[in-house]
């Protein structure tokens, strides 16, 4: 009991700092940072159900997210399905586009999967700059309306013409898909899902059936990408093509392996590190790839668990035995 309430202490903090980060550090572009950091949370978060926990190498999470943000403006725009139902169905498509994707690529391993992957978001992008009637192409869709308020009556309320409840919807969202991924992966099926990362072949042996487990995970992960895009777009006000292509798969991954792969908290920490460090620094997108890569390579020699791992280690020497930064899913 006392190992599980220890355990659950970062979730608690991330709850806490979440909630105080408005009066802590008020003003638009805090507000605005943690919007984006909440998104990488979710983004991270759900590739690291597929690729850390089961272990797909899939590099095509970007464009899931690409579905979710386009599948539910165009419903909006084209439509006029009222938002939080096309919220809904832009997450609904992400899992059905995973759903088709998965049944017929999972069977595949290693480059094999990534390929085929790839091949999914590169023709995902070249949809989208192509079907100029629908998508306007490469020149994007300007998004015009603003979300109508949501919430429970006497309970909470996001007014989402204010950047501040904005901010509280994606952090509620970034929380959730934390304490999702961590239930899940502490749960029998996350159990699975490890086994079959470690040896699928005597995880097969064992009776289970890999392939259906496999696209299980790569379907839910999907669709919390799809969320991730459903819900942001609106607060963008804008979305075109190039915001969904596999550099921005690439990125992720990077956050993730930087945060911690396997690691519950590493998305946690590598978003917070990774997207707010360059804004404060104001460098340039080559600029911030280049350094991207820098540090990914002195993780990977020097903290090959990632920042979750090195954070955990300087706790451990407080408290021998104890895993809270770097608890591995």
């Amino acid at each position: 009991m006392a190992r599980r309430s220890w355990q659950a202490l970062p979730l608690v903090g991330l709850l806490a700092a979440g909630v105080l980060y408005p009066r802590l550090l008020p003003g638009d572009y805090f507000l605005h940072l943690g919007i984006v950091v909440s998104l990488y949370i979710i983004l991270t978060s759900s590739l690291n159900l597929i690729m850390g926990i089961t272990g797909q190498f899939a590099i095509a999470h970007a464009a899931f997210y690409g579905v979710g943000a386009y599948g539910s403006i165009l419903l909006v725009t084209r439509l006029g399905v009222p938002y939080w139902w096309a919220w809904a169905a832009g997450i609904l498509l992400a899992g059905i586009a995973a759903l088709i994707i998965g049944a017929s690529t999972l069977h595949l391993k290693g480059a094999y999967l990534a390929i085929c992957t790839f091949a999914f978001s590169e023709l995902f992008r070249l949809l989208l700059d192509n079907w100029i009637s629908l998508t306007n192409g490469a020149n994007g869709i300007i998004i015009r309306f603003v979300p109508p308020p949501i919430g429970i009556p006497g309970l909470f309320r996001f007014d989402l013409g204010s950047r501040r409840s904005y901010y509280y919807l994606m952090f509620t969202f970034a929380l959730v898909t934390v304490w999702f991924v961590r239930r899940l992966a502490r749960s029998d099926l996350g159990r699975v899902l490890g086994a079959i990362r470690q040896d699928e072949t005597l995880a097969l042996t064992a009776g289970f059936d890999t392939r259906r487990y496999k696209l299980l995970a790569f379907t839910v992960g999907s669709m919390y990408a799809g969320l991730a895009g459903a819900t942001y777009a609106p607060y963008l006000s804008y979305i075109a093509p190039d915001l969904f292509d596999v550099n921005e798969t690439i990125y992720i991954m990077m956050i993730m392996m930087i945060g911690g792969i396997r690691s519950i908290w590493g998305p946690v920490w590598g978003s917070i590190l990774l997207v707010s460090l360059p804004q404060a620094l104001d460098i340039t997108p080559l600029l911030r790839m280049i350094a991207y890569g820098l540090v990914l390579i002195l993780v990977m020699i020097r903290m090959p668990d990632g920042l979750a791992g090195f954070l955990d280690r300087l706790v451990s020497r407080l408290r021998p035995g104890g895993t809270w930064f770097g608890e591995k899913a």
